[in-house]
């Protein structure tokens, strides 16, 4: 049974990919199988502010997308990439495209910014090259098409008044299709959320776009926001320069300044991941149960 549509590979920190039977499930042999968890998955879809307890932070659900929380967003990337994901506190997707949002939170302890200036977008790429051509064989195992990188969309920008660093990466399979992945880092008191775009080509808006808007309906609680760092707060072993080649795909350091290069790699060793944009069945069957739902105003 092959579901899988087109590639993405979102190359960053956060979610552990682990084998498919690592917490003791195989994945569906069956239409009816696959069918039955999916229809288990229980979306929540009206409009409103929701809270991410992990993160200790809010997002604000548009009208129109679905979310997933905790274990049923783990379900759904299980079923759309064969491959178990961990440490995942939510799941957003659009039903009238293929996009979808993943958020996750990683407590680092508060991450300074002061070694931004050390990265090398250049020396950075070179190592998402490297990394992206070793992890080739495992996706040609799986029989998933092999990828090879075309360049920066957008290089790495830390937006300082935001508190947030983004970026967006070409890839295209040996079909010949191109994919982007991009990627925001969003900055808070205890550490920080990555929100993964997952989405078609054509779908990516660099200025405007879902990734950008969600990254303003994601707010971190009081007392949490990157500015509530207080003197006794635990501080990370690395930097946002150094956390962002990690996120990028760089295993090799490629980009930063090498001190901290083994503290930081042991820490994202076990956070590699990839993702694939939603096949049909998944996006028909929220698409139909968004449907049957009358929707309330957003709350404020």
């Amino acid at each position: 049974m092959k579901y899988l549509s087109i590639l993405l590979v979102c190359l960053s920190l956060g979610l552990a990919s682990t084998d498919v039977n690592a917490e003791g499930r195989a994945y569906p042999k069956t239409d009816e199988e696959f069918q039955k968890m999916v229809d288990a998955l229980e979306w929540s879809i009206e409009p409103k502010t929701y809270e991410i307890v992990h993160s200790n932070a809010k997002f604000q659900l548009p009208e129109g997308f679905g979310m997933l929380f905790g274990h049923q967003a783990e379900t759904y990337l299980f079923l759309n990439n064969g491959t178990e994901f961990s440490n995942i506190d939510a799941l957003v997707l659009k039903g009238e495209t293929s996009e979808e949002l993943i958020f996750s939170f990683q407590e680092t302890g508060y991450i300074k910014d002061d070694d931004w200036s050390d990265l090398d977008a250049d020396l950075l790429l070179e190592g998402i090259i490297e990394s992206t051509e070793e992890s080739n064989a495992e996706r040609i195992k799986n029989n998933i098409s092999p990828l090879e990188v075309v360049g920066w969309v957008q290089e790495p920008v830390y937006d300082e008044s935001a508190n947030m660093v983004s970026w967006a990466i070409k890839a295209r399979d040996a079909d010949g299709d191109e994919v982007i992945n991009a990627i925001a880092l969003k900055l808070g008191r205890k550490g920080f959320n990555r929100i993964t775009w997952v989405g078609a080509p054509n779908e990516y808006i660099p200025n405007g776009g879902l990734l950008e808007e969600a990254s303003v309906r994601f707010k971190y609680d009081e007392g949490f926001k990157y500015t509530d760092f207080a003197s006794t707060d635990k501080v990370a072993a690395f930097g946002l320069a150094s956390l962002v080649a990690v996120s990028a795909g760089s295993k090799s350091g490629k980009g930063v300044a090498l001190g901290l290069l083994a503290t930081i790699l042991a820490f994202g060793k076990k956070l590699w991941f990839i993702i694939l944009i939603p096949f049909v069945a998944l996006r028909k069957f929220f698409s139909r149960k968004t449907k049957t739902v009358q929707h309330k105003e957003p709350e404020e």
